[in-house]
């Protein structure tokens, strides 16, 4: 994840680009958006680590990633995830246990 400064951004200086193959590529550049849209990313890409690069900042270095202004955890619901699974074309069927 590229966390970029808000008024602090040279739109020159981008360190978000990846190849044709995304799904297959080794390492996945994105930009750090709201919780709902990295919660997607992360559902989707969710055999990946995730770390986090601050390029604005004087002292660039890699660290793992946590959402900024919030808990370490982004908590989803149960909505969120068969919403992402029927978005991959998947079918599932739950059974309630009791």
């Amino acid at each position: 994840m590229v966390r970029y400064e808000k008024d602090n951004h040279n739109i020159h200086d981008d360190w978000v680009y990846n190849g044709a193959e995304i799904d297959n590529a080794k390492v996945l550049w994105a930009r750090d958006l709201d919780a709902e849209q990295n919660a997607k990313l992360f559902a989707y890409f969710s055999d990946r680590k995730v770390w986090l690069v601050t390029p604005d900042s004087d002292n660039t270095y890699l660290e793992p990633y946590t959402p900024p202004d919030s808990p370490a955890l982004i908590p989803i619901t149960t909505e969120h995830v068969l919403d992402e699974v029927r978005s991959r074309g998947a079918q599932l069927s739950i059974k309630q246990v009791s």
